[in-house]
């Protein structure tokens, strides 16, 4: 009887050990963690990829971040039907860690046309750790879009939103959806 006792309080010490050492949400530093654009492709001509192509994936009408991690160190992300003007000059983006909040602010240097157009912007997120992490990404229409991955658990993934432009980008310059601004689309994030 004396064993089964000191066996039971030795397994609850056991678990209070354990369960003090699990600290959920830790927060995991960003060590020499770095942030690339590895490329983008567009303009999309969403008009005729929309009513040529009846079979079209419902990621196809929204705007979506697939994010793919290879288990140890590296995170790609890929922020599709992203929107810029047609001719945005250069695509760029920010990086910024913080706890555990990667941010991310796409902008094009010289916007030049009266259109827009969707583009896929490829990002790779270098040298991080398996952890919970929100990722928010600040497009140059003014939206922002914020989500939530584990790491820990899924390699791979998406985040999707419905985009009222696709099919019609020409319905941005009658008037703007919440939080767009049209003309913030031709005008410069350097001024």
């Amino acid at each position: 009887m004396r064993k089964r006792a000191i066996l039971y309080w030795l397994l609850i010490a056991g678990l209070l050990a354990y369960y003090a050492g699990c600290k959920k949400n830790q927060v995991i530093p960003f060590d020499n963690t770095t942030g690339y654009l590895l490329n983008v492709n567009g303009c999309k001509n969403t008009t005729s990829q929309h009513t040529s192509n009846a079979a079209h994936t419902a990621q196809n009408a929204q705007e979506c971040v697939v994010f793919n991690y290879d288990g140890e160190k590296n995170l790609e992300l890929n922020h599709i039907n992203a929107l810029f003007n047609c001719c945005p000059g250069e695509i760029e983006a920010d990086f910024e860690f913080t706890g555990n909040t990667i941010i991310i602010t796409e902008r094009q240097t010289d916007p030049i046309c009266l259109c827009i157009c969707f583009f896929d912007v490829n990002f790779l997120i270098d040298n991080i750790a398996p952890a919970v992490y929100t990722i928010r990404i600040n497009s140059a229409d003014g939206e922002d879009r914020e989500f939530t991955i584990n790491l820990i658990n899924q390699q791979s993934g998406s985040q999707c939103w419905d985009s009222p432009y696709w099919g019609n980008p020409s319905k941005a310059s009658g008037g703007s959806a919440p939080g767009f601004s049209f003309f913030s689309l031709f005008e410069s994030s350097y001024f």
